[in-house]
């Protein structure tokens, strides 16, 4: 029960990355429970699982990591809500954290995405473009609820940032 609980919070980034997929690639992707489908065994934890019918790659196997830890400083706006500023630093010390972890354990990674996200409703800003080189396959930012980055127009509903791509130049 309590897996079921977490992948019914954790679905919530899966479906926006599915929606992201959608509109970015013409894509449709469905987040399903990892329970539910036969990961390959020297994989990390897996969190989703994205699956298509009809795209060419079938399984898309997301990872999730909070990349939050450490705050630049945090801002009331004027919707009284929050807005956290970060430099990308927290974001990079995620990835290298994770990267190190699975090494040590001697997982495969090269074909998981990793998706860095907070479970709130607080937005964030980055200050700066964030790039890094990494063994994932890819890195997104993937965020719900309002968010702003200067890649942006203003505030939306939910947020996809790319930091690392995972597909192929689609032309």
């Amino acid at each position: 029960m309590a897996s079921l609980n977490k992948f019914n919070k954790d679905k919530i980034f899966g479906d926006i990355f599915c929606r992201y997929l959608e509109k970015e690639f013409g894509w449709f992707y469905k987040a399903v429970d990892p329970e539910t489908v036969k990961i390959p065994q020297n994989y990390p934890d897996i969190d989703i699982v994205l699956v298509s019918e009809s795209a060419d790659e079938k399984f898309l196997y997301l990872q999730l990591t909070q990349p939050l830890d450490r705050l630049e400083k945090e801002e009331k706006v004027m919707t009284k809500s929050s807005l956290r500023v970060f430099n990308g630093r927290p974001s990079i010390e995620a990835i290298k954290k994770k990267e190190d972890l699975y090494h040590q354990q001697g997982k495969e990674f090269g074909n998981t995405i990793l998706g860095l996200h907070i479970y709130s409703d607080i937005g964030y800003s980055i200050k700066e473009e964030i790039s890094v080189k990494s063994g994932f396959r890819g890195i997104y930012i993937i965020e719900q609820g309002h968010s702003y980055s200067s890649a942006e127009n203003g505030p939306s509903k939910e947020w996809v940032c790319k930091i690392k791509n995972a597909f192929a130049e689609v032309s």
